[in-house]
C-alpha cells in the first residue's frame, strides 16, 4: 500500500529534441509529471525508452524491411529461410475457445526462457497468473487481447502477448522455443509478422512499449519515453530524503567516468 504522503504516477513524455536525456530530477521534471502536481514535490525515479514501428510512415513490409540495417535484414532472411525448411511459416491468432490455452503455453515456454537465467518472469507468482487469465476471459473494455502462436508447418515457436487499444497494437510478452543453432531466431520472426499483421489491421503502431531490450531499438526506432514519478507531500521528513537522495545522484554521477 502507497502511504499516503506518496502518490505514484507512470506516464509517457515526448522526446524532447534529438537527444534523450539520460537522467533527471524532481526540479526538471517532464511535462507528463508536472501535471501531477497539484501541491506536490514531483520525484523521478526512473526513465525508459519507449520504441515502436510507425505503421503509417512504412506503409508496406518492404518499406519497414527496407528501413532495418543490412545487419538486421539479413539475419531476418536468414531465419526465415532456416524456418522455412521445416515447414510455411504462420501466425495465428487465437480465438476465443483458444486464448488460455495459448496463454498457459506461451507462460511454460516464457518461464522456462527466464528461469533458466536465474529470474522468475513475468508469469512467476499464482496471482499473476490468474490476473492475466482474468484479463483474457473478460475481455469487456475498448482494448482488447490478442494472443498470437507463430508455427513453421506443425512445429510450434513461440507465442506473442499483445494489447490492442485504439490505433495501437502493444507487444506486452512473449514465450518462445529457443535452439541451439543461431539461424533460429523465433522471436524475430514472431515480431516481423505481428507488424504485417498490425499493419493489415489498420493499425497505426506497433508499440514494445518500455525498456530498452537491443531488439526493440533494431526493429524500431525511439518514440518517446516512459517515466515513473512520485508526488509527495511537502513534508519536513520527505524533503530530507529528496535532499539526501539528490546528494547521493551527484555524488554517484562525480564518480562515474
Amino acid at each position: 500500500m502507497i502511504p499516503r504522503s506518496t502518490r505514484t504516477f507512470g506516464a509517457r513524455s515526448k522526446r524532447d529534441g534529438a537527444k534523450r536525456r539520460a537522467r533527471i530530477d524532481s526540479r526538471r521534471s517532464p511535462r507528463s509529471c508536472r501535471r501531477f502536481r497539484s501541491g506536490l514535490a514531483v520525484v523521478v525515479d526512473r526513465l525508459s525508452p519507449v520504441f515502436g514501428v510507425e505503421l503509417h510512415q512504412a506503409q508496406t513490409q518492404e518499406q519497414w524491411e527496407s528501413a532495418l540495417s543490412s545487419n538486421q535484414r539479413a539475419q531476418l532472411r536468414q531465419s526465415r529461410n532456416f524456418a522455412e525448411r521445416i515447414g510455411p511459416l504462420s501466425l495465428r491468432a487465437a480465438g476465443d475457445a483458444q486464448a488460455l490455452e495459448f496463454f498457459e503455453k506461451l507462460t511454460a515456454l516464457h518461464s522456462a526462457y527466464w528461469q533458466s537465467r536465474g529470474k522468475p518472469g513475468a508469469f512467476a507468482t499464482p496471482f499473476a497468473r490468474a490476473f492475466h487469465r482474468e484479463i483474457i476471459t473478460s475481455q469487456t473494455g475498448p482494448g482488447r487481447v490478442e494472443l498470437l502462436e507463430l508455427s513453421a508447418g506443425e512445429q510450434v515457436l513461440g507465442y506473442l502477448y499483445n494489447f490492442e487499444y485504439g490505433d495501437r497494437t502493444y507487444s506486452y510478452q512473449s514465450g518462445f522455443a529457443y535452439g541451439d543453432d543461431n539461424r533460429h531466431r523465433p522471436g524475430l520472426l514472431a515480431h516481423a509478422l505481428a507488424i504485417e499483421r498490425a499493419r493489415s489491421r489498420g493499425m497505426r503502431v506497433y508499440d514494445f512499449l518500455a525498456g530498452d531490450a537491443p531488439y526493440k531499438a533494431r526493429l524500431g526506432r525511439e518514440l518517446g519515453q516512459m517515466v515513473w514519478c512520485r508526488g509527495q507531500r511537502n513534508r519536513t521528513l520527505l524533503r530530507f530524503e529528496r535532499a539526501a537522495h539528490a546528494l547521493y545522484d551527484r555524488f554517484r554521477s562525480a564518480r562515474s567516468p
